[in-house]
Order: C-alpha cells, then sequence, then structure tokens
C-alpha cells in the first residue's frame, strides 16, 4: 500500500492519499497581534509566493513552466512573485506566511506532481485556496466537501483569474471561511495521522 500526495482519480482502492501538513504553522508577534489584531486583516485579494517557474523541466505551457511567470506583478491588492519580490514589495518583514495572512484567496498551482503544499497551508492560515492543478483529486472526499471551502481553476484559465476571483461576492468568500474553520481538524499534523491510522485499521 502507497501513502500519496499525488491524488488522482486513478489511484489504487488500496493505496491512501493524504494531505501535506504544516509542521509548524507560523504565529505573528505578540507584538505584532497587539498591534494589528486579530483575526488577520486581508488587505490583498490574492497571492502567490514562491517559484514562479521550472522552465526548462516543465514546459511552456505548465501552469509553472510558464504561464505563472507571465502573470507575475503586484498591485494595491494582489500579489505574485517570489519571496524577493515580496520584501522588495512589501518590506523586509514580509514572509511566504504573512502573505497567507494577509490574503483572501491564496493561489495554490501544481508544482512537478499534482500536488502542492499551498493547499494545507493556505487552509491552515484561513486563507481560501484557488486550486490550479489538472487531475489533482484532495483526499478526504467522503468527509470534505472540497467545493464548499476551495476554488478551482483549470490550467488553461488561469489568465482569467483575477476577473473571476473579484466576482465573487463577500457573501460567498464568509461561507468558504467558515467551511475552512469548520474543517481544520482534518489539514492538522494530527488530523493527517488520524486519517492514516483510520486507513491502515484492520477492517473487521
Amino acid at each position: 500500500r502507497l501513502v500519496l500526495f499525488d491524488s488522482t482519480a486513478d489511484v489504487d482502492a488500496r493505496d491512501i492519499p493524504l494531505l501535506p501538513y504544516v509542521l509548524h504553522p507560523y504565529r505573528a508577534p505578540w507584538w505584532q497581534r497587539f498591534m494589528s489584531g486579530e483575526p488577520p486583516v486581508r488587505d490583498l485579494v490574492y497571492s502567490f509566493c514562491g517559484a514562479l517557474s521550472y522552465a526548462p523541466l516543465l514546459p511552456d505551457e505548465h501552469v509553472r513552466g510558464g504561464l505563472f511567470r507571465r502573470l507575475a506583478g503586484h498591485g494595491n491588492d494582489f500579489f505574485i512573485g517570489t519571496l524577493a519580490d515580496a520584501k522588495k514589495t512589501y518590506g523586509r518583514r514580509a514572509s511566504y506566511h504573512t502573505l497567507f495572512r494577509r490574503s483572501t484567496f491564496t493561489l495554490c498551482p501544481a508544482g512537478f506532481g499534482r500536488w502542492t503544499f499551498r493547499l494545507a497551508e493556505a487552509l491552515l492560515y484561513g486563507s481560501i485556496p484557488v486550486l490550479i492543478s489538472d487531475g489533482y483529486v484532495p483526499p478526504y472526499g467522503d468527509l470534505v466537501p472540497w467545493d464548499e471551502l476551495i476554488v478551482r481553476c483549470p490550467e488553461n484559465e488561469v489568465a482569467g483569474l483575477d476577473a473571476r476571483l473579484r466576482q465573487i461576492s463577500h457573501k460567498e468568500i464568509a461561507k468558504r471561511q467558515e467551511k475552512i474553520a469548520a474543517y481544520r481538524q482534518f489539514f492538522t499534523e494530527q488530523g493527517t495521522h488520524d486519517r492514516l491510522a483510520h486507513a491502515l485499521r484492520p477492517k473487521s
């Protein structure tokens, strides 16, 4: 039996798809929480912080081969770029984690595989994941109503994503955020271990 992160529709029924978990979710220092308050102010509609391209290892038409690189940039309420770009834009205290906390939506594109750590990370930080990964099937589908938590975007529709996200109503955003909070247990280290233990338990 295999434990898989790269879950697809043709996974063998004996294998165990899991969501990768975050070992140490970032928590802002107490003085930042005191000054800014909780919950975090989500002043960015969406963001992505990380490697924009794995070319030439991935083809140009792949979301991380060339598509994302052509979307790179930032404005008053969005950011797509590397960590170095984030620090230039928001100052030296900007980090991969602080962008999760600032973003209503986090773009979660496929990398070398179909899965991405960002899916679990965004969920733990309360940011709505935008899954950009053709063929990926999030695990726990019998328990987690994924389409009520995340937004799916086909890789070939990335160019229109800005307009699509801005059309989502505040009411719909609030509903997804509430669902993410309700299912948070599944995205933690303990939740992942519990799902694995359940899957490995002998059937009586």
